[in-house]
């Protein structure tokens, strides 16, 4: 842990930022940082590993970028992952300027009593339901971004991620140690890079892995199997030879239609993945799929089909029941440690936390600071106290839940299909909701649960478990760094969406007409009042 590899790792962290937006939305070529295994963390970990590493030991032995350098920058690259693709910044900045945008539409009630009413003032681009700002977003046009206009929703907002980062890393420094050291997690996706870089300071001039007969001919296959697939999109095709299992098409319209499968993809890197984990842990995965597959099929013969499909009530219900249950489990599992991580932080034991990313006593001091933050930045926009710590208890039930599969399971990618306010909503029989509570927790559902597949969870829980490189006294560096990471990412990203926005449809009228929208000034700012039809 150097100095020169955390300049590197803040280089490549807004580099990324700032092309991501741009490679996956504005061109959609595909992105660098979906799932909890990155492959811009990959793409630079190869470039660091084969390509500077081996320069610098051509120029002189002992210029080399460490293990210890590389996995900093690898737990950079993971952190600042979360925010810059198919994490927050997916829908960030489009559910920031959405409620005015759609106010336009003159079929769909934003304003006078819909969401834009009720949507608090700090949390959405305008309360003007004409908002030029909004349109420039959606559709583009000439002149500066009005930034005016958008500084107080992202500052609003980079406050709640900014106190939630701090709660999430502080509650995996706590449990480090007991997924770690007594449970003895697999953690397969930190044990990738952790091989990969092994050696990199050695005598050879690659790393151990490398020069490895199994890994060469791995790679080998690897590109052949690509380039085979790719082969039709030299001769005119549209598509590449896709690899899936049709079991809709097959089933559709049969009487096992019901059991709502999909077509089944083959992702050669999950297979990869299955590899580095227990062989019962790989087949409960498949067991469960198709119990789950049974149910929908037994609801239906039971005449409530209403219930069926993958994303109906029932699996719904359940999946929110399972992440329950097992989120209790692990907290008691682990109570005997998180007893004894409180008494260190209350001064009544001397549990050792030398090796630990994070005293005990400032996690627990972090933890409760982030979350007491986060239930205040609710309270302070509307919602209600007790709605807003149901809310917050349910998401850090996801990324635990999603943290502990990653860490033992090696999944590295995982949608939840149980959504955030209906579940609340359905627990409290309709009465836990106001209407700003509601706006927020629709929107912290699609930005934190349901509308990416990067979270800060895993990556914080891999970060620690590869953070066992470092030198015990640098340890304690590792969260700083790592907070500086998301600032760059969040920071760089913001900055390049202004040249990326999502495209958005423009608004219709009831009959299907586009309705026609001009704005009234050239200034990018400016209100207009056209008229609307009704």
């Amino acid at each position: 842990m150097t100095w020169r590899a955390f300049i590197i790792g803040i280089l490549f962290v807004a580099g990324i930022s700032l092309l991501e937006p741009w490679v996956s939305w504005a061109e959609g070529w595909g992105g660098f940082s979906a799932t909890a295994f990155p492959s811009g963390a990959i793409l630079v970990l190869v470039i660091l590993t084969l390509g500077l590493n081996l320069l610098l030991k051509l120029a002189r032995r002992g210029w080399e970028l460490a293990r210890p350098e590389l996995m900093l920058v690898w737990c950079m690259l993971i952190v600042g992952a979360t925010f810059s693709g198919d994490g927050f910044s997916r829908f960030w900045f489009s559910l920031i300027a959405a409620p005015p945008y759609l106010a336009q539409r003159v079929d769909v009630a934003w304003e006078e009593g819909g969401a834009l009413t009720y949507a608090p003032a700090g949390l959405v681009l305008s309360k003007n339901p004409w908002s030029t700002a909004a349109t420039l977003y959606y559709e583009g046009g000439e002149g500066r971004v009005p930034w005016s206009y958008w500084l107080r929703p992202l500052a609003h907002w980079a406050v709640f991620f900014v106190l939630l980062y701090l709660a999430v890393f502080c509650l995996f420094a706590i449990l480090r140690r007991q997924w770690v050291e007594s449970e003895r997690l697999m953690f397969p996706l930190a044990r990738v890079p952790l091989e990969f870089t092994e050696g990199s300071a050695g005598r050879g001039m690659l790393p151990a892995l490398v020069v490895r007969r199994g890994f060469v001919a791995g790679v080998i296959f690897t590109l052949a199997f690509r380039l085979f697939r790719a082969l039709p999109l030299f001769f005119g095709a549209k598509a590449g030879i896709a690899l899936s299992l049709p079991m809709k098409d097959i089933l559709t319209g049969t009487p096992l239609a019901p059991m709502s499968f999909d077509n089944i993809s083959l992702w050669p890197a999950a297979v990869g993945f299955a590899f580095l984990v227990p062989a019962d842990v790989s087949l409960s995965i498949w067991v469960f799929y198709f119990f789950s597959r049974a149910e929908l099929q037994t609801v239906y013969w039971m005449g409530r089909g209403d219930l069926g499909s993958t994303w109906g009530p029932l699996m719904q219900w359940q999946q929110a029941g399972a992440y329950i249950a097992f989120t209790l489990g692990m907290l008691f599992m682990a109570r005997r440690h998180l007893l004894s991580v409180a008494a260190r932080a209350l001064g009544l034991n001397r549990l050792d936390d030398a090796r630990e990313p994070i005293g005990y006593r400032a996690a627990c001091l972090g933890l409760l600071l982030g979350v007491a933050g986060c239930l205040g930045w609710y309270v302070y926009h509307g919602m209600r106290p007790l709605t807003a710590a149901a809310v917050f208890a349910l998401l850090m039930c996801w990324y635990l839940v999603y943290a502990r599969v990653v860490a033992q399971a090696g999944l590295y990618v995982a949608r939840t299909i149980w959504r955030l306010p209906a579940l609340i909503n359905g627990i409290s029989g309709g009465h836990a909701f106001n209407p700003a509570g509601v706006v927020i927790a629709s929107t912290q559902d699609t930005l934190l649960l349901t509308g990416g597949t990067a979270f800060l969870a895993p990556m914080a829980a891999n970060a620690f478990r590869v953070g066992q490189v470092f030198e015990e006294h640098k340890r304690r560096l590792l969260v700083p760094v790592l907070m500086a990471a998301f600032l760059v990412a969040m920071g760089h990203t913001a900055w390049a969406r202004r040249t990326s926005p999502t495209p958005g449809p423009r608004p219709r009228s009831p009959s299907g007409a586009w309705t026609p929208r001009r704005p009234s000034s050239s200034s990018p700012s400016s209100p207009r009042t056209p008229t609307r039809a009704r």
